[in-house]
Formats: structure tokens, sequence, C-alpha cells
């Protein structure tokens, strides 16, 4: 990525609704050359998406949490295809270590999470986690860009030394 893809990227991240010519202005390109890079960007799976924001609480779903499971390997397809179809969930993340999933749904009530949980432990050991807030990081992700490129130079200059 070239210091204008970190641009549009940067931008897209804080909006996703920024057009192509704001986008233009900022980077200093013309629209059809910032058009052809979120294209490029697109293809390559760099931008995966453009999503909203969402308040769960205003949605009618009181209830948010984090459920891990533990279920044996041979069961990992069918774990996948099975829990991305229930509509209570967020996202399913694959892990290393005690676990293997983590789960994050959103619920209309506890009772409704309970018949969930209830539902997924066909495969495993689960354990809930309630969450009563969330906190995002107010890093833009230019900042991060920049940071991740100075301690990969670091780590550059460290090997080369040894």
């Amino acid at each position: 990525m070239d210091k204008y893809d970190r641009i549009i990227v940067s931008q897209l991240a804080a909006n996703a609704r920024t057009s192509a010519a704001e986008i233009a202005g900022l980077a200093h390109l013309s629209r059809s050359a910032v058009t052809r890079r979120i294209q490029a960007l697109e293809d390559k799976g760099t931008l995966c998406g453009y999503h909203a924001v969402l308040s769960h609480e205003r949605l009618g779903w009181s209830v948010e949490a984090l459920v891990t499971l533990r279920a044996p390997s041979y069961e990992h397809k069918r774990v996948i295809e099975e829990i991305l179809v229930c509509p209570e969930v967020v996202s399913l993340r694959i892990l290393s270590g005690a676990s293997h999933y983590l789960v994050e749904a959103v619920f209309l009530n506890t009772s409704h999470m309970r018949d969930f949980v209830r539902g997924i432990q066909r495969f495993g050991e689960t354990e809930t986690h309630v969450v009563f807030d969330c906190h995002r990081s107010t890093r833009t992700v230019a900042e991060r860009l920049q940071h991740f490129e100075k301690w990969a130079t670091r780590e550059g200059d460290s090997r080369e030394r040894d």
C-alpha cells in the first residue's frame, strides 16, 4: 500500500459513505484514480465491505454476549455452517487455546440468550459472557498504519543486526 491507498483506506474506515470525489480532494488525485484504487483494494481483499455501526439496544436487542465454545475438531465445518446462519450471530471467530470459537451475538432478552446457548451446546462446552458496555479504540486507521509501519521497520532493522 502506498500513501494514496493509506489515505483512501483511512478515510473509508472513518466514514464508509465518503465519496470518491471527497477522497480525491484529500489525496490530491482525480476521482477516477480514486475509484480505480478503491476497486483494486476491493479486488485484493484489503477492503472487504462497508458497514454501519448500529445501536443494538435501540434495535431492541437488549442483551449482547460473547459465547466461547469448545468443540471437537471433526465438528469444525458443521459448527461454522450452523452457527453462522443463526440470526443472533454477529460474528464467529476461530481461536487458539482452550476454547475453539468465540461467538458474538445479540438477543432480545436473557431467555432468548439461554435458548441460543442451549442450542449450540450440542457441539460442546460453552461459557457465556454478557457484555455490559463496549468501548472502541479512538485510534484511527491512519494512526494504526503509521504505528505498524514504524514497528515493522524497527523489527526489520533489529533482524539485520542479528
